[in-house]
């Protein structure tokens, strides 16, 4: 029984904070409405995605609250949940040091060979240089995430 409240309570909270950003963030926070009409000619606003999105945090606010909860007790916080929690933790600030730093790192390593004169700075928006954090970075997320799960 205990489960089945702290499954009510966490989709109560839920609702009322995708409700709270539907009716009160959203409207407050983007230009357009959900449908704009422009000259005549319908195109989707900048609300749209929003609201699609919270709209479905609200579904799944309903969804847990009218989950039932099992007989079973619930689960408490151990050693192998938190170690789990500080691998991911530190997946995460890893891939976002990589995605940072491993730009600069491989135009130093291309200086080195003399591929180019040029410094990051020169180089950071031509086309080679400018994914060079994200692929190495996001690969590094991907891959570690799936081996972790």
């Amino acid at each position: 029984m205990l489960g089945d409240r702290a499954n009510r309570i966490l989709g109560g909270c839920v609702i009322i904070l995708a409700l709270l950003a539907i009716f009160v963030w959203v409207p407050n926070d983007t230009a357009t409405g959900m449908i704009l009409r422009q000259r005549g000619r319908l195109s989707i606003g900048d609300a749209m995605a929003p609201m699609f999105a919270f709209g479905l945090i609200g579904l799944a606010g309903i969804l847990i609250a009218l989950e039932k909860g099992g007989d079973l007790p619930a689960s408490h916080i151990n050693r192998t949940n938190i170690r789990f929690l500080t691998i991911f933790i530190g997946i995460f600030l890893l891939s976002i040091v990589l995605m940072r730093w491993s730009g600069p790192f491989v135009v130093l390593v291309a200086k080195a060979f003399e591929l180019t004169e040029q410094s990051y700075r020169d180089l950071r928006d031509t086309v080679p240089w400018k994914y060079t954090g994200f692929v190495i970075g996001g690969t590094f997320l991907v891959t570690t995430m799936m081996s972790l799960m």
